[in-house]
């Protein structure tokens, strides 16, 4: 059961969306946000597994944006909302990614202090499927 009184979701305001050279858009930082600061706590929707295969078959560059969710087998993906499916791949991350199953929520939350302008990213923790250099 989501407890209701944790479902509260605003909107992100010390980020906004750019071009981010080479890598399509991006997040980046609007005000200064310091270490352990939340940047943003995006809502999720949670795929069943059969979602999720209909997904990869049917809607192939949607699957590149799913978020692995659980080790349920009822519930392998997830689709975020907000700005969580624009944050790009980092090997060096200012920003942790941090899941509540229970408020089926994704929140990004600041690793370093993050400077006006600064992209935030986070590690994927998956083999990627794309050239990250």
């Amino acid at each position: 059961m989501i407890d209701p009184t944790l479902l509260e979701i605003v909107p992100p305001v010390k980020i906004y969306v750019k071009e981010s050279p080479g890598k399509g858009l991006g997040v980046f930082a609007r005000n200064p946000i310091m270490k352990g600061d939340v940047v943003e706590v995006a809502p999720v929707r949670v795929l069943s597994v059969k979602e999720r295969d209909h997904l990869i078959k049917d809607v192939p560059p949607l699957a590149d944006y799913d978020f692995y969710w659980s080790d349920r087998p009822e519930a392998s993906g997830a689709i975020a909302f907000g700005y969580a499916e624009l944050y790009n791949h980092s090997e060096n991350p200012n920003v942790d990614l941090v899941r509540s199953e229970q408020n089926r929520t994704i929140s990004f939350v600041a690793k370093q202090d993050i400077h006006i302008g600064e992209e935030l990213c986070f590690d994927y923790g998956i083999e990627l499927w794309f050239d990250a250099k």
